[in-house]
């Protein structure tokens, strides 16, 4: 009877030990961005060739790719899951778009490995308007030294008036 158990627990923990790699490469999987494509037109005119596009989840810059048909006004972009990239997509997030640093519309949604056909659009008359990409993280500033305290002011001498406090400047010399 002891044989057949010590038989089980061994299997089991090979078993165990076998499988852990697979349960751990599941946690780290990939999860496939949303694709945008569609026409590109900027005041009213199809997009050149290199025009810079961007997909932004908040104010956070998720683009993945990017690929601009040479002079025919169309795009495509991969938006980046949270899974990949914290604070990316997750379904049904709103994605905003900027072309050259200037909003374009309409917005999409996040759809996890979907491709969605999104026309957009741009006007350049308005001010650039595009989200700045995330700060990238600084070193905090140094705390600033505590104020020293003021030494308290040495007992009177029998008799006498309290003395005062040392200061750090120097009687006038003569």
């Amino acid at each position: 009877m002891t044989r057949l158990i010590t038989f089980a627990l061994s299997l089991t923990a090979l078993v165990t030990l076998a499988l852990h790699p697979l349960a751990s490469a599941a946690v780290h999987a990939q999860v496939p961005p949303t694709r945008f494509y569609g026409a590109l037109t900027i005041d009213g005119q199809p997009a050149p060739a290199g025009a810079a596009v961007q997909a932004f989840v908040g104010d956070l810059d998720c683009t993945a790719a990017v690929d601009i048909d040479m002079g025919e006004g169309r795009y495509v972009v991969d938006v980046q899951h949270f899974a990949t990239i914290e604070g990316c997509g997750i379904e049904d997030a709103e994605v905003r778009f900027a072309v050259n640093g200037y909003t374009a519309g309409p917005n999409g949604t996040f759809l996890p490995g979907s491709f969605v056909e999104l026309d957009l659009n741009v006007s350049t008359t308005d001010a650039p308007s595009a989200p700045p990409p995330a700060p990238e993280s600084q070193p905090s500033p140094e705390p600033a030294p505590a104020p020293e305290a003021e030494s308290a002011p040495e007992p009177a001498p029998e008799g006498g008036e309290p003395s005062t406090p040392p200061t750090e400047e120097a009687p006038p010399s003569e």
